[in-house]
């Protein structure tokens, strides 16, 4: 065997078989991680462009980020987001709301991130329809995450604890513990509760007309692959899982009621609280 046939064995032997999976898209303005690893093994010592490294940074930031919104989901039920298929500075999002003035709303909304990530300040979050609340801008329908978050420190302040404090806003109204960006709203909230309940049940009724009619929707990202869509409960097609969900819950909370196992010499007793 010569030379040439061993080298093609070993090129053969070392083919790559399946793919590798992104975990988020690249940016519009620059290439995936996979391919800059890939020009930097290949070609190391020529110069590495300045907005090649700013991009792998960029994403590495988006990655570690979504890593957390994962790990802390337990601080926020209920809030679900996803970054888009098209673009990694654009993420969905949808919040159930399931007690409160909110209650039974669900709100879809947006996260987006400036190129300069975590360098250029707080990520915005734009709700798709009007959500009447002190902390969300009446025109815009931008959350105002600068008045909870004044100055975006990167290695401080993080996207899971703007989900937190977005859950927290629409569970318990409090007008009077920041800076409202919809005056209207705060003064209604403290001066007649009544009125800003029954205001407040329009959008929630608005939020569900469009909960499954989603073209209907005031965004542009509703024919990404990612975009967070519905279908009406179909009992052939979710009857099976929803009873499995029902007989899991029933168990849990079930074993939630017994709290302490007390042990004495002469009896075993349960007690719960």
């Amino acid at each position: 065997m010569d030379i040439n046939d061993k080298k093609e064995i070993v090129e053969t032997s070392f083919q790559r078989k399946g793919s590798i999976r992104r975990v988020l898209p690249s940016s519009p303005q620059g290439d995936s991680l996979l391919n800059v690893s890939a020009r930097m093994v290949s070609n190391s010592k020529t110069s590495f462009p300045k907005e090649n490294y700013s991009q792998f940074f960029l994403e590495y930031n988006l990655i570690s980020e979504f890593n957390m919104v994962a790990r802390f989901r337990e601080k926020y039920s209920g809030v679900y987001v996803i970054p888009s298929a098209e673009s990694s500075l654009v993420w969905f999002g949808i919040i159930f709301v399931r007690s409160g003035m909110y209650e039974d709303g669900a709100f879809r909304f947006q996260i987006f991130f400036t190129d300069q990530f975590p360098n250029g300040g707080a990520p915005t979050i734009v709700f798709e329809n009007s959500l009447f609340h002190p902390a969300v801008d009446e025109v815009t329908r931008e959350f105002a995450v600068q008045s909870f978050f004044p100055e975006w420190r990167k290695d401080v302040n993080h996207v899971y604890q703007v989900l937190v404090i977005l859950k927290q806003i629409l569970h318990c109204v409090d007008a009077r513990s920041f800076e409202p960006v919809n005056k209207k709203a705060a003064e209604l909230f403290i001066s007649d509760k009544v009125a800003y309940q029954t205001r407040v049940k329009e959008d929630v009724e608005k939020c569900r007309q469009v909960l499954y009619n989603f073209d209907n929707s005031t965004t542009t990202y509703s024919s990404d692959p990612h975009y967070i869509t519905f279908s009406q409960f179909d009992p052939e097609i979710h009857g099976d899982v929803l009873a499995i969900k029902v007989s899991t819950c029933q168990a849990a909370n079930f074993e939630g009621q017994v709290h302490t196992i007390r042990v004495s010499p002469r009896k075993t007793t349960l007690s719960s609280s």
